[in-house]
């Protein structure tokens, strides 16, 4: 697997001024930080479907069958590992009055049962197949029924990350994409990479 920073440096190994790496789609909305290797990101109020929000770090697909993982930690709000195009479904992590639990929704309709996570920890990954079938998973397992992604209306379906709420933020640990057909050419990479 190629390790590859959340950051592109300087051009001489620094990162005085550091910029999310080029595979991420960076509105200038977006608050984040990096701290010890972890993308944190702070949850804003707006709309839950992440469609419609401008603080959503995205990246366009990288091959037609992959699978690609994070991990995240969220202290409010709700935060997680979407699939955006003319449809959505996410995994990830929300805060209710009960505390943290682990969810996964389709255009706003559950896709599995809430699950608490008293940690407000997981592991979060998206494995896409041919036709662009999604099957989200969680250290707990696969989280709700597959899910038939649609192209967006500009660059196609895209992965995203994204924290919302009135507070709190989100940490995301490396996020890696793993190509299961061998080949990325898609976007001209290796057949691992961690991003």
């Amino acid at each position: 697997m190629t390790h590859r920073p959340w950051t592109a440096d300087n051009g001489d190994g620094t990162y005085r001024d550091p910029v999310l790496n080029a595979d991420w789609s960076d509105p200038d909305v977006i608050r984040w930080a990096l701290k010890d290797g972890r993308l944190r990101l702070e949850c804003r109020p707006g709309p839950e479907d992440p469609r419609l929000r401008a603080d959503v770090l995205t990246q366009r697909l990288p091959a037609e069958s992959f699978t690609a993982s994070t991990t995240l930690t969220l202290t409010g709000g709700r935060a997680g590992l979407a699939v955006l195009g003319d449809t959505y479904a996410w995994v990830g992590l929300e805060h209710a009055p009960g505390g943290p639990r682990l969810v996964c929704r389709a255009d706003g309709e559950d896709l599995m049962p809430p699950v608490p996570v008293p940690e407000a920890t997981a592991r979060l990954s998206v494995v896409v197949g041919p036709g662009a079938v999604c099957r989200f998973h969680t250290d707990r397992g696969e989280a709700g029924a597959p899910f038939q992604t649609t192209a967006g209306p500009w660059v196609g379906a895209v992965l995203a990350l994204f924290a919302g709420g009135e507070a709190g933020h989100a940490e995301f640990g490396g996020f890696t994409v793993t190509a299961m057909s061998g080949d990325m050419t898609q976007r001209g990479r290796s057949n691992d990479s961690t991003l």
